[in-house]
């Protein structure tokens, strides 16, 4: 009966959080972050969302990053290999990128992935620098047939599966916190999930959607989100500002959504909407384009979508993700480099890039020469700073 009690309460809590806009936190707000010792100073400043983290803190770590270390903190790689990758040490060492995203061509068992986690990680003691920022370990993990944690750590549904079940709200977060210890268990500190957009048209999409409905797609991606929380893995909420019934205009173009803006918020939005009201740390924006809103840029390099509609409207205040730089829709208009820069500049905190190791430094190395030159100014790339730093010092161990 006290677990139907809660189940109901919960799933009333987070509809309230989808219709009616308010600002209701389901983390513990007492819970204390990890700041690195050396640079803690009393009293905190308690943010809004109730996580107390030291801003001088924060400006302490930045007065002491190099502009390389700073750039490097913008961006999310992909590498190659399972077993002391080359490209890794590089990323690591040479880049000190923010974080690394796993793929299958990285795993081959529990045992070697904590290894290699584990000797990315040792990585960035190896630099001699004066502050060693921590790595966000990344996984896109979607269960069922695409499962990509090894099954000795466990076997989870797709998002389909847990949405259509029986699980319930209650289900749902308990499904998440053992998604995060499994995740946990070999070092993995970020999900590139749950996908809040709701089951649509588009293919892409399909399974991984947890309803075709808004406002359940938005009360069981926001109670699996809830649960990895809980459990200390960052959540990544995908694909703003929703993808279920986008299509291609032609292949290797952009996807677009044919909606006006009232359409766009009183459906597609809902979910997200919602994730930013219960516990969303993380945002990644896709190569939507919507060109009722903006004719001109998919919702990636957006300032519209980025800002007018997720900050401003939406009320966002955690890390903007935009998607893989290496999608064909973006190379066929844009250098990686001119990508990364323009995502910057409209609002996005950090860049994906997955593939090629080419790109992957074409990335880097315009992002250093657009901060070094001015065009991404010192307050602009330290706004973003400030957000990856904050959510590192909450979340992440430092080395």
């Amino acid at each position: 009966m006290q677990a139907r009690v809660r189940s109901l309460y919960l799933t009333l809590l987070l509809v309230s959080l989808v219709l009616g806009g308010c600002t209701i936190s389901l983390r513990d707000p007492h819970r204390e972050s990890s700041v690195l010792a050396s640079f803690r100073v009393e009293p905190p400043t308690v943010l809004a969302d109730g996580e107390f983290i030291s801003q001088e803190a924060v400006k302490a770590l930045l007065d002491h990053l190099s502009l390389r270390q700073k750039v490097g903190q913008l961006v999310l790689t992909g590498f190659e290999g399972a077993v002391k990758p080359t490209d890794l040490n590089v990323f690591v060492g040479a880049f000190q990128v923010g974080g690394l995203l796993l793929y299958p061509r990285n795993i081959q068992n529990s045992t070697q992935l904590k290894e290699l986690i584990d000797y990315g990680n040792d990585l960035t003691h190896a630099s001699g620098l004066v502050v060693k920022m921590p790595l966000l370990w990344c996984l896109g993990e979607e269960g069922g047939r695409n499962q990509r944690l090894p099954r000795d750590l466990g076997v989870f549904e797709n998002a389909q599966t847990v949405g259509d079940s029986a699980y319930g709200v209650e289900g749902a977060l308990e499904y998440g916190q053992r998604l995060a210890g499994a995740l946990r268990q070999v070092g993995i500190n970020a999900l590139i999930g749950p996908v809040f957009d709701r089951r649509g048209s588009n293919p892409l999409i399909g399974s991984r959607a947890y309803s075709d409905d808004p406002v359940i797609t938005a009360v069981i991606a926001s109670a699996v989100l809830q649960g990895l929380h809980d459990e200390g893995v960052i959540g990544i909420v995908q694909h703003y500002p929703g993808i279920g019934d986008a299509v291609y205009s032609s292949p290797g173009e952009f996807m677009y959504l044919d909606t006006d803006y009232t359409h766009l918020v009183g459906r597609e939005l809902v979910p997200f909407r919602a994730a930013i009201n219960s516990c969303a740390e993380m945002v990644l924006v896709s190569h939507l384009m919507i060109p009722t809103l903006d004719e001109d840029y998919p919702a990636s390099l957006s300032t519209v979508m980025l800002n007018e509609v997720l900050r401003n409207t939406l009320g966002y205040n955690g890390i903007i993700l935009c998607d893989d730089l290496n999608a064909t829709a973006i190379t066929e208009h844009y250098s990686p480099g001119e990508a990364a820069v323009r995502a910057i500049l409209a609002g996005c905190d950090m860049v994906l890039v997955c593939h090629n190791m080419e790109d992957q430094e074409d990335v880097l190395n315009a992002l250093y020469q657009a901060c070094a030159s001015g065009e991404i100014t010192e307050e602009r790339l330290e706004e973003s700073l400030g957000r990856i730093i904050s959510l590192k010092q909450r979340f992440l161990l430092w080395p």
